[in-house]
């Protein structure tokens, strides 16, 4: 097989695939050939190059409305937690262990407000997109959720020094 595969996809509502391919462009009638009604879980994709658009145009408004919502829910990710860091630098009485750890994680997670939820409203409006993307979105949220985990979970030890412990845990 050529290394300059060409590759037109065409997806029908009831979501099968039509592939088509040639070794050139010059002899693309030639000497294509063309596989109708694959399912598109049992198909690879991951050598050619796809010039296609996957938009169904049926599902349209349901894509807009979600769209909508991921938007809403990214922007109130983002002032909820931009509220808190803003609330905890401010007001010195703030200043202690568990806010601290509070801060950390409102840190965390507005960083997964401003890049992993633009992205996957990107992606799921898209699906379509360069692979590249989903491979940058898919990096950030195991890293950026795995900050907020790792965040809970030093609250939750500080949490039970506090309760546990009342007498040796200092709260400064």
């Amino acid at each position: 097989m050529c290394p300059s595969l060409l590759m037109n996809m065409h997806i029908s509502p009831v979501s099968y695939l039509t592939i088509s391919w040639s070794s050139s462009p010059s002899h693309r009638a030639s000497s294509s050939r063309t596989f109708h009604r694959q399912r598109m879980d049992n198909v690879s994709l991951s050598n050619f190059t796809m010039s296609a658009v996957c938009v169904n145009k049926e599902q349209t408004p349901i894509l807009f409305l979600i769209c909508i919502v991921l938007a809403v829910l990214t922007l109130v990710t983002f002032f909820g937690n931009l509220l808190v860091i803003i609330s905890i630098t401010y007001f010195h009485q703030l200043h202690t262990l568990t806010n601290y750890l509070v801060l950390s994680l409102a840190v965390s997670d507005l960083l997964v407000g401003i890049i992993v939820l633009p992205f996957a409203t990107f992606l799921f409006a898209t699906p379509c997109s360069p692979y590249i993307l989903c491979r940058i979105k898919s990096f950030f949220d195991s890293l950026l959720c795995c900050a907020s985990i790792l965040n809970l979970y030093c609250i939750c030890i500080e949490r039970y020094y506090a309760i546990c412990q009342p007498l040796s845990y200092h709260n400064g």
